[in-house]
């Protein structure tokens, strides 16, 4: 029902008991980023490239997000040592927002 904070409210006893709800709580958050139509294209990517920079998960999620709506931005924070897990993402960039240069650089 897209109701993430509610979500995020059930992990609470989990975490008391002791359960590792880490990664739960990352992908319900950055879902509740990207579903929150009270921030902008711009805020939500950069609120999702913190997460990206912090926990280094939810690679494919918060990339595909940001090919869509930020291209130059993705190619920017791209780890490039992670291509071979973006290739599905990277197949599906719109031509217009291939960076050549870079994809020629990487092998």
């Amino acid at each position: 029902m897209r109701d993430y904070s509610s979500a995020l409210d059930v992990l609470e006893p989990l975490e008391e008991l002791k359960v590792d709800v880490a990664s739960e709580k990352v992908y319900l958050k950055a879902l509740d980023i990207i579903n929150d139509i009270n921030f902008s294209s711009e805020e939500k990517s950069l609120l999702l490239l913190k997460i990206y920079k912090e926990k280094s998960i939810l690679n494919n999620m918060i990339f595909d997000y940001l090919f869509k709506v930020n291209p130059k931005l993705a190619w920017e924070n791209l780890d490039y040592s992670k291509t071979e897990l973006l290739l599905d993402i990277l197949w599906r960039v719109d031509k217009k927002d291939l960076d050549l240069d870079i994809i020629t650089k990487n092998r």
